[in-house]
Order: structure tokens, then sequence, then C-alpha cells
């Protein structure tokens, strides 16, 4: 008998070095190691919500938030939907979800990140958007240029200087980095 390995390891999607243009900065971020999206019905979310803020002293956020530690982010992309982000897979996170209550999709090779940093990063990726960036909204499932859709995270680069992380679909990332560079 043949033993057979598969190397599940996601590999870049763009292929594309690192960019600065009139103070922006672009780069694919070092992709994540795990990235389960859950769905949790409405009657499971206290139960589950307490067993995460135990377990990694997270709480689940409300839609449009995030809670973040040094090794797990989460984000509410929709409404009883959150993308558990993680260095690592978390072994703990899987054995909680064990329910008919919960639906969790694998999502690690789904997404390539896409990092905007940089004095004019608001301004940029306002163009990218027809949504208020200005909100005080950390994340959200948005359409982007040309009819893209993706998830917009807010992120604190430096102090009054937002940075943005946007997780597109890697089978759309090689063609929405190009538009990115018109």
């Amino acid at each position: 008998m043949t033993k057979v390995s598969i190397d599940n390891t996601p590999t870049s999607a763009i292929g594309a070095e690192a960019v600065s243009v009139d103070s922006v900065n672009i780069k694919e971020v070092g992709l994540y190691q795990q990235l389960l999206q859950l769905a949790i019905f409405p009657q499971a979310q206290a139960t589950l919500a307490e067993k995460i803020q135990t377990a990694c002293g997270l709480s689940l956020p409300a839609f449009g938030q995030k809670s973040e530690n040094d090794k797990l982010k989460i984000l509410a992309t929709q409404p009883d939907k959150w993308l558990f982000i993680a260095d690592k897979q978390p072994e703990w996170l899987l054995q909680l979800i064990d329910n008919e209550w919960v639906f969790a999709n694998e999502q690690s090779s789904a997404y390539s990140v896409i990092e905007i940093t940089g004095d004019n990063a608001g301004r940029f990726v306002q163009q990218l958007s027809f949504i208020d960036l200005k909100q005080a909204i950390p994340v959200l499932l948005t359409q982007l240029a040309d009819d893209y859709n993706g998830i917009v995270e807010k992120i604190a680069e430096q102090e009054n200087k937002a940075g943005y992380r946007l997780y597109i679909t890697r089978t759309m990332a090689k063609s929405f980095w190009d538009i990115l560079m018109r």
C-alpha cells in the first residue's frame, strides 16, 4: 500500500511583491494557518459564548465587531457568523463546536489577506467601497471595487491612523490585486 501525503499548506494566491504608492503600503499578509468560519444558531450562542470566554478569554463579538488576543482573533462578519483566525488550529474550539447548533467551515485555503497601511490607507480603501469606512465599525463584509466581495477589517497601525486587512477569496485575489495596482 502506498502512503499518500497531502500538503494542505496555503500558498500565495497573488505572487506579487509589496508595493508603496502615495503613502499607501499594500502587501499580501503572511498566511494564517487556521481560518474557521462558524455559524451559530441563536439558541446555542449564549452557551458557546460562555465556553469560548472560559477557554480563551475572548468574548464572542457582536456583528461588525472583533475580539482578539495574541493567539486568536474573532471577526463577527455577519449576523450569527464569526471568522476565527489563529496561527495554529485551536483544538479546544473544535471540541466546543461539536453540537448540532453550530456549523463550522474550514476557510484557511479560501482567503487571501491583503494589508493596506500608511498615511493615505483610509482614503485608498474608501475608494474601493461604497460604505463610509470612517464609521466606528471595525469589521464588515462588503462589496469592493468591480463587484468583488470581501471582509474589511480595520486595524490600528499607529495613533490616529487606520490600516486595513482585506480578506478576499483566493480565486479572485490576483485579479483584485491587479485592480489595486491601477
